[in-house]
């Protein structure tokens, strides 16, 4: 699930900017409220992306775009993964799009703050790819904000705008472990492997995942070792395939 708020700051906290966004309730946008995106995580897209990873801890890049009449004057970009801020240390990065050189981009967005690149086309576009650190598989909330201050320090006319994504981050799971080892063989195997035997294989090893659990607990991480062994017995003994 992915959703847009554009909220007064100072009408709500986060905890009730989460719940509304969950259950899609946004306030009257703002006329001069920033529109921030979350595009892509690793370069997926969709209201519940899910990444497949080998490993953990895992780096995803978060891809997003910034549109506002003047990106420079926006302020405090913040990410969040569980509610736990991950840039500039665990802070915001405040004017993010000052536009002082680096790319047009404040010094401040670098590698060593969590972000990867950072672009701006004056005066009304910014985009990013931002660092988020997965310790383990399971699904996250993922919160991306920024906001644009009131005039002459009105802060009761501060606008903020959230973004709010589920990620669903996982072990690849054993039918697909064994189509990336067939796809690592050499091409005289591979040649051997007809769409018939690849599909009888996988099938096989997707019938002792779900049936036995002969991989290791579902979720991961899987043995795949004993997963690379299965597709040869089973391509040999079974499918009609190459042994090896």
């Amino acid at each position: 699930m992915k959703t847009k708020l554009i909220t007064p700051l100072k009408r709500a906290g986060l905890a009730s900017l989460l719940a509304a966004s969950m259950i899609g309730i946004s306030s009257p946008a703002t006329a001069d409220a920033p529109n921030i995106e979350l595009l892509t995580f690793n370069g997926i897209g969709g209201p519940t992306p899910t990444i497949f990873v080998p490993s953990f801890p895992a780096v995803i890049n978060v891809a997003m775009s910034v549109t506002h009449s003047e990106v420079r004057d926006l302020h405090d970009l913040d990410l969040k993964l569980n509610s736990a801020s991950v840039l500039n240390g665990g802070s915001v990065i405040d004017t993010p799009f000052k536009l002082d050189g680096n790319n047009g981009c404040n010094a401040a967005m670098i590698p060593a703050n969590g972000v990867a690149t950072c672009n701006v086309t004056p005066p009304s576009d910014a985009s990013a790819t931002l660092k988020l650190e997965i310790p383990d598989n399971g699904q996250y909330s993922v919160l991306l904000s920024i906001r644009h201050r009131g005039l002459d320090g009105d802060s009761d006319s501060d606008v903020e705008t959230i973004e709010v994504a589920l990620l669903n981050v996982e072990y690849p799971a054993p039918p697909a472990v064994a189509n990336a080892y067939i796809n690592s063989q050499s091409s005289a195997i591979r040649k051997q492997f007809s769409s018939k035997v690849r599909g009888c294989v996988i099938s096989m090893i997707a019938e002792n995942h779900a049936k036995d659990s002969a991989y290791g607990d579902k979720g991961g991480p899987y043995e795949e070792e004993t997963i690379q062994r299965d597709v040869s017995f089973f391509s040999f003994n079974y499918c009609n395939g190459p042994g090896f």
